[in-house]
């Protein structure tokens, strides 16, 4: 295939005449916005409109913005119609539009573009000239995220007088209509055809100067006519038809890293088809040797069985650094792709040489270029990095001379082609400019065929690390830029349009800046993947934490604001390039790294961790709340909701009295509608039922002015409220609360396990009362019940680890009921399956320590000959009392009563709870039951008066097997139930050697020096 070379040149020109405006431009607020979408109309007389027999209340731009508000859509129309003016005279004063910052911007001209005037034999300006005026005014507008719509100029009535040359207007004109279609359909912005319908309806017999008052200029009626055609194309702008695709979020740590020696960065994977449903995951990842952009040679990790398990990393020397006369020179930034037309796994990545500091070098000709490797499944085998050949770029400065496609996305066509997007340029000294290149690949050799257009931008760094999909037939270009972020689309995957600023729907900049962006598609939709501006965090540096994605509209190409949500949370680390990537049709994933470089993001929470997102398809809901779900999602205004119950919604002892599913909701919330101004309130008693809520529904809901009130109770009902009066207070309930004008969701309570007071028949009954009030009633349904007899239904197992008793959850059982609440409130689903226990894990205690107060701690041996000096190695001199609490020769059921008559009687300031791997239990549920209650009755009642840490049986006796036979993962199994209880869990660090006491020591030290100063 022949090299070419198409580049546009009307980029270049506005690239280097925007270049000091943008670059001076204000940090953009990331806010909803809360004024009227303005639209400019921008034109000749036609648009100006007012002359004699036409008044400016009856220009086609007064009639916009009326029929617009008709609509119930808020706007203001502005007209900077200047009589008289062309193309070339609208571009001269652009700027002056641009800085009104509107949304959408009409473009009409071409009636005084192709007037010949008398003793004049050419039109005033071109229609070369005019096409080309009108592509940069359209990539300008575009450029700054306004939405270009092109119109095309109302037909000449038939009596007009002939032009310079004697030739009707429309000879002339009608040209210059074509190239306004051609521009609009070359560049994919809207176009109103103003001419053609007025060429109809004259064919059609209607006389065309009834519609004007001088054969050119629109009358009232013809303005009329105008707005009318204008008005459904500028409402599917601003309202589009868009219809969200349903999907949730898992996530998970893959490993953990920080040494202050490296951090692995640069995660990123490739599924692997093996034949036998599930794929291979192949993930490359790289060492960050703490110098700025410094990276060791490349490293692989896999899975088999969909990130349950991985192995590695693993270093390959085929893909080790290579030494070169005092140079090192690696490949960084690398992307896994499959190639499926030859089985092969191809890497791309940047080529990069560092002298001996670590320092990037550009010491030769082409030293920053572009490399691959090629992985063969069959044989388990890397090749060596290989440079991707460049053709030569230019006879006067070589373009190439820096060319990298690197955290990219790329396409494989299905010819077997590739499709690489590329930042390109002279040097790194100069800005990059953005390409798609097309190569072969025969399974062994990646080589150069063509290119596309080149789009620049003069700007800082100019534009780079441009990441690429193919979504419904064409390809999508995303690309950071230091100050914005923008994006272009291509029918044919090389040629794309004037690129684009992003913007949310509403208008309001996406605020994502020197940060890649990569793209998702899954369940028929197409997603960005981002950072951002505005969601409290000022603290990372360039906000490169959370990690968002939202939805986006193909066709308007913007985000779509209400489908945004965190897709991984801000720990205080500074997160990596990151990497997303299809791995089965119902899932892809999403790969980042943790970025500590302060003490302070460890504080935060950070472990230099390999985080990945799972991004699934799922079936997408209609908010059951909408005024909520509203609130929640443009953030304009605080969302209140009040969490009525009895001690599942209480804040009590099976959850540690740390959180309850009221403050995993908000957590929900926050990461389903990152704008959202949320407060959830708990008004859960212990022992409560219906009759005891209708008591005090005044002073604990009403009273706190709730947007929405979830009501669970039933717990307690089944046991002494009739199921007719349990269904009536209900009924009050609704009504209350709906009384006060907040919306309402009437909860299912958890699934039990059954006993004699609380049979889970007799529940069913009270929930079925729950589903029926809620049917009646027209209120919001959030079936708990249901979402955990679904999990009951697949894996007993697991749901046995959501309870902390007969009865009450624990915090994972917690989750389940926030995750389910808030994809009845909102419509979408969130996972919840990453939320660590609190840090620090013990607040009490250091706070006690930090007081000089004295502290008080009971330990199960051999960990009480341990504390004491622990805690002096962090706060010497402290005044401690270790009350031993021996445990030899107990079994699991024992350790369970012993707890139950010992702790809360005590009330200590710390419990150090030591379950050695001898405790016997005589089965598995009663493992977990024993298990589960002695961690229940170490934790204090009411709020947490004191704290408590679980020391995992590796710690203490880490050459014992396990003897009870109870299943062979029984370490597993406890790391489980720790984390389901919401407490911390101090294990043995891999490969450690060292003594039990050595092991507590240095957690304590890194409790303290990374727990937040009061």
């Amino acid at each position: 295939m022949p090299y070419r070379l198409t580049t546009a040149p009307f980029l270049a020109i506005i690239g280097a005449c925007l270049s000091s405006a943008v670059a001076a431009e204000p940090t953009p607020s990331t806010q909803p916005a809360t004024r009227p979408v303005t639209i400019v109309t921008l034109g000749d007389s036609i648009t100006k409109g007012e002359r004699s027999g036409v008044t400016a209340e009856e220009t086609f731009a007064v009639l916009l913005e009326q029929s617009l508000t008709e609509q119930g859509i808020a706007c203001r129309v502005a007209n900077v119609g200047i009589g008289g003016e062309r193309t070339d005279q609208a571009l001269k004063r652009l700027g002056q539009v641009i800085e009104q910052q509107p949304r959408i911007v009409t473009v009409m001209y071409g009636t005084n573009d192709s007037y010949v005037d008398k003793e004049k034999t050419d039109s005033r300006i071109s229609v070369d000239e005019y096409r080309s005026n009108l592509q940069q005014i359209v990539a300008q507008l575009l450029l700054h995220g306004i939405e270009p719509v092109l119109m095309t100029e109302p037909r000449w009535a038939a009596d007009a007088g002939p032009n310079g040359v004697g030739e009707h207007p429309n000879v002339r004109l009608e040209r210059y209509v074509d190239a306004c279609r051609a521009v609009a359909r070359e560049l994919e912005v809207p176009l109103v055809d103003n001419f053609s319908h007025w060429t109809e309806a004259e064919a059609q017999g209607h006389n065309l100067t009834d519609w004007t008052t001088d054969s050119c200029h629109p009358n009232p009626a013809g303005h009329r006519q105008v707005a009318d055609l204008i008005v459904p194309v500028l409402a599917n702008i601003i309202k589009p038809q868009f219809q969200p695709a349903g999907y949730r979020v898992e996530r998970q740590t893959v490993l953990k890293h920080d040494d202050g020696k490296f951090l692995w960065f640069h995660p990123r994977v490739a599924a692997i088809p093996t034949g036998s449903g599930k794929p291979s995951v192949m993930m490359t990842l790289q060492k960050h040797l703490y110098t700025s952009d410094h990276y060791s040679g490349m490293s692989v990790m896999q899975t088999d069985d969909l990130g349950e398990t991985w192995s590695g990393p693993e270093t390959r020397p085929e893909l080790d650094w290579v030494h070169e006369n005092g140079v090192d020179i690696a490949v960084a930034d690398v992307t896994p792709g499959w190639h499926p037309q030859s089985g092969k796994l191809i890497a791309v990545g940047a080529q990069v040489r560092y002298s001996a500091k670590g320092e990037q070098l550009e010491d030769q000709p082409r030293s920053n270029q572009t490399a691959y490797a090629v992985y063969d499944p069959a044989s388990n085998q890397w090749t060596r990095w290989r440079r991707l050949e460049m053709p030569v770029g230019g006879q006067i400065i070589d373009q190439f001379n820096m060319a990298r496609s690197a955290c990219a996305q790329f396409v494989v066509e299905d010819d077997g082609t590739v499709l690489l997007p590329f930042y390109i340029g002279p040097s790194t000294a100069v800005p990059f400019s953005t390409t798609v290149v097309r190569c072969t690949f025969d399974g062994d050799e990646l080589k150069f065929a063509e290119q596309g257009n080149v789009m620049s931008l003069d700007v800082a760094r100019g534009v780079y690390e441009p990441s690429l999909i193919r979504f419904d037939g064409r390809y999508y270009l995303t690309i950071r830029n230091d100050l914005k972020g923008y994006v272009t689309v291509s029918d044919d995957g090389l040629d794309y349009r004037p690129i684009k600023r992003w913007q949310f729907d509403d208008g309001t900049e996406l605020g994502s800046y020197n940060t890649q962006q990569h793209w998702v598609v899954q369940n028929g939709g197409l997603f960005l993947v981002y950072t951002r501006r505005g969601a409290n965090n000022d603290h990372i540096m360039r906000h490169r934490a959370p990690l968002f994605i939202a939805q986006v509209d193909p066709q308007r190409l913007h985000v779509v604001r209400k489908t945004e949500q965190v897709l991984l949370p801000e720990r205080g680390a500074t997160l990596g390039n990151s990497g997303a990537a299809a791995i089965t049709p119902d899932e892809s994933w999403v790969t980042v790294a943790e970025g500590i470089w302060k003490d302070d993001a460890r504080r935060r929470g950070a472990e230099g961790a390999i985080l990945l997102a799972r991004v699934i398809s799922s079936e997408f809901q209609t908010p059951a709340t909408p005024r909520t779900a509203d609130a929640l999602v443009s953030g304009r205004d605080p969302v209140r909701i009040v969490c009525f119950g009895d001690s599942v919604t209480g804040l009590y002892y099976h959850t540690g009295g740390r959180r309850t599913y009221t403050d995993l909701l908000a957590t929900a919330m926050r990461r389903l509608c990152p704008r959202a101004d949320v407060t959830t309130i708990n008004a859960g008693i212990s022992g409560h039922t219906t009759r005891d809520a209708l008591k005090r529904i005044g002073t604990d809901v009403l009273d706190k002015q709730p947007s929405l009130v979830t009501v669970m109770f039933g717990l307690n009902d089944m046991t002494r409220v009739p199921l007719d009066e349990y269904r009536a207070n209900l009924v009050t309930i609704i009504e209350e609360v709906r009384s006060a004008g907040a919306e309402v969701v009437l909860c299912t309570p958890n699934s039990v396990i059954s006993t004699a007071g609380r049979p889970t028949g007799k529940l069913v009954q009270y929930c079925d009362v729950v589903r029926e009030v809620a049917r009646t009633q027209d209120v919001a349904l959030s079936d708990c019940y249901a979402a955990y007899e679904a999990v009951h239904e697949q894996d007993s197992s697991a749901w046995r680890l959501l309870m902390s008793d007969e009865i009450h959850p624990n915090r994972d059982g917690h989750k389940l009921i926030a995750e389910q609440i808030a994809r009845t409130i909102t419509g979408r689903e969130v996972s919840l399956s990453d939320v660590a226990p609190p840090r620090p894990a013990l607040p009490h205690t250091f706070a006690k320590l930090r007081a000089k107060e004295p502290l008080k701690v009971l330990a199960m041996t051999p960990l009480d000959k341990s504390v004491g000096p622990a805690i002096d190695g962090i706060v010497s001199g402290a005044i401690v009392e270790v009350i031993p609490w021996a445990i030899d020769e107990m079994s699991l059921p024992q350790l369970e009563q012993d707890a139950k008559a010992r702790v809360r009687k005590l009330k200590p300031d710390l419990v150090v709870i030591a379950v050695p791997r001898s405790a016997t239990a005589a089965s598995r549920d009663e493992f977990i039951r024993s298990y589960a209650r002695i961690m229940n009755w170490s934790l204090s009642f009411g709020r947490q008066e004191w704290d408590v840490v679980v020391v995992h049986p590796d710690v203490v006796r880490p050459d014992v097997s396990d003897p009870q036979g109870i299943e062979p993962d029984v370490d597993e199994l406890v790391r489980r139930l720790v984390d389901a209880q919401d407490l911390t869990l101090i294990a043995r660090p891999p490969d450690s050697t060292a003594g039990a006491a050595a092991v507590f020591g240095d957690w304590l030290k890194r409790q303290w020096r990374f727990a937040p100063m009061p």
